[in-house]
């Protein structure tokens, strides 16, 4: 299972990783390539770990963003896409 959190500050991830006893396996941060691009974090962070092949199938993943002030959103999410097909 991954917890794939919006990547905001590294800072803040460390803290989350810390507070939830979570591992950098568990809970990745991903910031040096690209930094925060903000509501693009998380479809690059679940592209970066399908490249990874960290990312299996029919596994829960739970995925949550958050913006400005309290807001904020989550989900539980199974992947099941299957790359590039050949034809």
């Amino acid at each position: 299972h991954l917890y794939l959190f919006h990547q905001a500050t590294r800072k803040m991830l460390e803290q989350l990783q810390n507070r939830l006893g979570l591992s950098e396996r568990e809970l990745p941060i991903r910031l040096e390539e690209y930094g925060n691009t903000v509501s693009a974090t998380l479809p690059i962070l679940i592209t970066q770990m399908r490249a990874e092949a960290r990312i299996r199938p029919n596994n829960n993943n739970l995925l949550v963003g958050f913006g400005v002030g309290w807001s904020w959103a989550g989900c539980v999410w199974q992947d099941h896409w299957l790359g590039r097909q050949s034809s």
